[in-house]
Formats: C-alpha cells, sequence, structure tokens
C-alpha cells in the first residue's frame, strides 16, 4: 500500500485528498472541500468526472445498496448514441433508499477487456438534489465520461465537506 495527499486550490476553493493505492489498483480516496478563507463560497455545482474510451465502455452496473446488493441497471451502452446515456434518475431514486437525491454505491463501467469500478459507502460531503443524477454517464469528445456530482444545486459553502469514495480498474 502506498499513501498520497495532495492539495489544490481555485476560484475561492482549497481541496485536500488523502488516501492510499493499494498492490491491485484500488485507490481509497477522502475528498475535502472548503473555503480558502473564512469567507464563505456559493457553489453552482462540482462534479469529479472519469473519461474512459469508447472502446472499452461497452457496458454499465449499477448496484443499489442493502440487503441484496442487486443490480439496479444492467445495460449495454449504445455505440452510436451521443450525450446522455445513462443516469441515476433513469434507475430510480426510490431504488437508492435514499431521502434526497439519487446516490448508488456501486457503478462499474466497462467491457470484457478492461472498466472502471466506483464505489462508496454513502453520500456524506455530497450536495443532492432530486433533479440531477448524483451518478451519469454521458459520450462526449470521443470518450464515455462517468460523472459524479457532488454538489448538484447551487449552494453556499461554509465549512469543509469531505466525500470518501473508491475506483479501481479491472480487471483487478
Amino acid at each position: 500500500r502506498v499513501s498520497f495527499t495532495g492539495e489544490a486550490e481555485g476560484t475561492g476553493l482549497k481541496f485536500t485528498a488523502t488516501g492510499w493505492l493499494e498492490q491491485d489498483g484500488l485507490v481509497y480516496v477522502d475528498l475535502t472541500y472548503a473555503p480558502m478563507g473564512k469567507t464563505p463560497v456559493k457553489v453552482d455545482a462540482l462534479r469529479i468526472e472519469y473519461p474512459l474510451s469508447e472502446m472499452d465502455a461497452d457496458g454499465l452496473t449499477c448496484i443499489g445498496p442493502g440487503e441484496n446488493f442487486a443490480s439496479r441497471t444492467s445495460m449495454l451502452i449504445p455505440k452510436d448514441k451521443q450525450g446522455p446515456l445513462w443516469s441515476t434518475l433513469v434507475t430510480g431514486i426510490s431504488g437508492c433508499g435514499m431521502a434526497l437525491g439519487s446516490f448508488y454505491p456501486t457503478v462499474w463501467i466497462g467491457s470484457e477487456r478492461r472498466g472502471l469500478l466506483w464505489w462508496a459507502d454513502n453520500d456524506q460531503g455530497w450536495v443532492q438534489d432530486n433533479a440531477v443524477p448524483a451518478h451519469e454517464a454521458v459520450r462526449k469528445d470521443g470518450a464515455v465520461v462517468f460523472i459524479n456530482n457532488i454538489v448538484a444545486k447551487p449552494t453556499v459553502l461554509t465549512e469543509a465537506r469531505t466525500i470518501s469514495f473508491i475506483y479501481n480498474g479491472t480487471p483487478f
């Protein structure tokens, strides 16, 4: 296991990432975002995008929380469709078990050769909105992009918020 830490600043926000990388490629991240100073900062949106090669983005699986962790979505990604391909709004807000938002704990996008597995235990630190999907996949600029909408609606950030997640290339 190799540990890491990093910082970045921009547009009034400070980001800190800490985590580790394991021998099988699993990456665990605690990402904290906060105002750079003591003045609150208005954040319209904040997302993390994972661009994936179209050659290795044939299918998508989204797995719901609790009980038997059954797949909520299993689909082939259309090769000729541009723009939005899937979102957790399609998968269903009721299936995620959330009172607000459409957060699901597990999403995989890939092919028989390789893929990306994204996982998080909960949506702590996120700003959810029922009208904006927590997770979505879109085709743009020759890639299939997996997007996590961390801040889904305008909010005033007065203190640090931390999100925790894991990603791993497959096969492991």
